[in-house]
Formats: C-alpha cells, structure tokens, sequence
C-alpha cells in the first residue's frame, strides 16, 4: 500500500517480518517526503498535445544502509510457534530471521502550468534512502543452551547468508524501477495537486514492485537453502533437544 500527499510532509514507512522457513515476506509502505518547489516556466518545457512533458529531473539516487545482523534473544518460544503456525511450517524451531525495510522518498514538488489550466510535474530531485536492518531471534529458552545457540546461530546466519544477493541488489533495481516510474509520460493535469499525486502515485508503485520482486527472490533463494534432509538433521541435533511444531 502506498502513501501520497499533497503538503511538506514527512512520512516515514517500514516493512517487518518475523522470517520462519518459508514464511512469504509481506510488501510493505511506501514513505515519502515531499518538499514543495515554487513554480516557474522552465525553457524548451513544451507538451505534446494531452501529454506532459517527460521529466527530467537533474538527480535521480537511491541509497541504501545495511548495518551488520543483530541478535535478539527477546522471543519467546511460544511466539515463534505461532509465527511458524501462521505461515503453515512444520518441524524444527529454530529461531527466526527478520528483515525490516525503511526507507524515504525525497520528492521536488516542481509543476509547470503549461498552458492555461494544465499542470505537468518537472522536479528537480527525487531522492529514495533505504534502511534495511536484519535480526536473527534466538528464542529466551536457548540462551542457557549452547548447543540449541549455536544451532539457531549457524542455521540463520547460513539463511542469511543466502539473502544476500537478493539484498545486494536492492539499489540497482529500485533505481531502474524509480527512474522508469519518473520519466514516464504522463497526460495533462487540471491542478498542480492532481498532477503531483498522479506523479508520486507512479513513484509509489513502481518502487513497490520492484520491492515485490526482490521480496520473491529473496525467498526463493532462502528455500533452496533447507532439505529434508538438513531439517531432519538438525530436528535430531543437540540429543533430540529441538522443540518441533
């Protein structure tokens, strides 16, 4: 779901999710800031008969900050059974692993009034930052247990391990996907707020995706990391002491 509105607001937005073998991550919200530009006629900006302008804007970035892993230990084990029950998994409890995505859109607010009563955006900027922060969970009953510690430890770290790649890419796809939702073509507006919601409209849906995308990914990639077998395995570690759902 995504957010858009009109004003200099700040707007933050998160995705969160307790991450179970085979747990589907969520899409999450679009957040935006929006920072209102006077108006002004810019030279050569002309229309195509109903169509705006394509934008051009002089910066188009995403950046992204991806912190190490942290580990939490303030589960409980009944909280990841229902975590695992919610997402149909059964077998070994091991943990979890959590991906929670924030990220900002700083977005110019600059229309032109192209003729008389029609409205196209050109803004000058438009700026993603992404905050993308991984936990292991370590459920509180396996703090006193360093065999089950270890074994929560090394299974979501290799988890984790195999998210990587997915995440690797989060700036270049956002960027491919932000650049191809600005310099889209757009019909003419009646207002300067009907022009820049439609704008930031593009912007939002387009960011969500992609996210959508590598979301599938990421879970792809993480369920080829687990067989039956290395469920098995890991069900008989520490003398039979992995609680099961």
């Amino acid at each position: 779901m995504g957010i858009w509105l009109a004003g200099p607001t700040l707007v933050m937005g998160s995705t969160g999710n307790l991450i179970v073998p085979d747990d589907p991550i969520s899409t999450g919200i679009a957040a935006f800031e929006y920072r209102i530009s006077q108006n002004s006629v810019r030279s050569g900006m002309v229309s195509n008969g109903e169509l705006c302008p394509v934008p051009t804007p002089e910066t188009i970035s995403v950046d992204v900050d991806r912190p190490y892993i942290d580990f939490s230990s303030k589960v409980t084990l009944n909280e990841l059974r229902q975590a695992a029950a919610a997402s149909n998994y059964s077998g070994p409890i091991l943990g979890a692993y959590q991906v929670d995505i924030q990220y900002v859109a700083n977005v110019d607010q600059t229309t032109r009034e192209i003729v008389s009563g029609a409205f196209c955006v050109d803004p000058e900027h438009v700026i993603v930052r992404v905050k993308i922060t991984q936990t292991i969970h370590i459920p509180k009953e396996f703090t006193s247990d360093n065999c089950l510690l270890k074994l929560v430890r090394e299974y979501q770290g290799q988890r984790a391990r195999a998210a990587e790649a997915a995440l690797d890419s989060v700036q270049p796809v956002l960027l491919a996907a932000l650049d191809g939702a600005i310099h889209r073509q757009r019909p003419r507006r009646v207002s300067e707020g009907a022009a820049i919601e439609g704008f930031l409209k593009d912007i939002s849906d387009d960011v969500e995706a992609a996210i959508d995308r590598l979301q599938a990914e990421r879970n792809r990639v993480m369920a080829n990391t687990d067989t039956p077998a290395d469920k098995e395995r890991r069900s008989q570690a520490c003398g039979g002491r992995v609680p099961r759902r």
